[in-house]
């Protein structure tokens, strides 16, 4: 892997990060990162698993950012059961959660990521019931997705993020593995790429453009690259 100026600023702003999130007890997104790093220098396969919960801003905004944290909390006990010597699991950010687990193969990799994905089920599952009262049932009911990918570099943490993208349009509840030759991140790559032509296009002075910086839109069209200016 090759590091460059922006790496070893990301590398050390993980560095400075606590081993253990503040909210979960489980391993903090600094940690998470490290771990993935280390498999990176060392080429060990591994597979890593993104789980997020779906609708978390109405369970804020009906319920209580109180309870909201909870079910964070819920999900985190879940998550820590499954820790071992060759699987990490952390939060990673807001309402994700990251599992890493070491010498997983391909094959191996849904297998491995299905107990992450019913032990949040569960969790959730058991959080709502602990909301409902005599007088009414829980106005929300969180779901979930996974994105899981395998590989030995950095690179298997962004194809993970890309299958979570995937499962959750797929549906509730849905456990996406990122496959390249799969029609759905074929069509995400072309996106990524041409966003990407047109960036460059834009910062060489190559595309004339009144706004910056430049969103991707949803078309309804795969093979047409929509961006909002």
């Amino acid at each position: 892997m090759t590091s460059s100026k922006a790496d070893t600023s990301g590398s050390a702003r993980f560095a400075s990060m606590p081993e253990v999130d503040w909210l979960t007890g489980l391993a903090s997104r600094g940690a998470f990162a490290r771990q993935v790093s280390q498999a990176d220098r060392d080429q060990d396969p591994f597979a890593l698993a993104v789980v997020a919960v779906e609708g978390f801003d109405e369970i804020n905004r009906q319920v209580s950012h109180e309870a909201g944290d909870d079910l964070l909390r819920t999900i985190g006990q879940a998550l820590a059961q499954l820790t071992s010597v060759n699987t990490l699991a952390a939060r990673l950010e807001g309402t994700k959660f990251g599992l890493i687990g070491l010498h997983v193969s391909d094959e191996e990799a849904q297998r491995w990521a299905r107990p992450a994905a019913a032990a949040a089920k569960t969790a959730i599952s058991d959080w709502t019931f602990d909301q409902i009262d005599f007088a009414a049932d829980c106005p929300v009911e969180p779901q979930i997705a996974v994105g899981v990918a395998t590989g030995s570099s950095s690179r298997v943490w962004a194809n993970a993020s890309t299958a979570l993208d995937v499962a959750a349009s797929a549906g509730p509840g849905q456990l996406v593995q990122y496959q390249a030759e799969d029609p759905r991140f074929a069509a995400l790559h072309r996106v990524a790429e041409r966003a990407s032509e047109v960036s460059k296009a834009l910062d060489s002075n190559g595309l004339v453009s009144l706004a910056h910086p430049i969103d991707l839109a949803t078309g309804e069209d795969p093979d047409w690259t929509w961006l909002r200016l």
